[in-house]
């Protein structure tokens, strides 16, 4: 979530793009919880979110930060 919202400032002009460094570190620690289906593991999970597992909330936020994250890359190659 934080590094989706980080992304997203950056390319609105609400954060320096100084916390660019920051976001890709925990794009990088999300991408090493992927498994070789693409789940991320370790996040809240379902049903009852008390312990680490699979949801569906923390993948959309996986694919959200992505999706952010290329915007970005996109921006800065414009």
């Amino acid at each position: 979530m934080l590094a989706y919202s980080v992304y997203e400032g950056i390319v609105g002009g609400w954060l320096p793009t100084s916390y660019r460094a920051a976001a890709h570190r925990m794009r990088a620690a999300a991408r090493e919880q992927m498994d070789d289906l693409g789940l991320v593991q370790g996040v809240c999970g379902a049903p009852d979110f008390d312990r680490p597992g699979v949801a569906t909330e923390g993948q959309a936020f996986c694919i959200l930060m992505e999706s952010a994250g290329r915007k970005l890359e996109q921006a800065e190659a414009d």
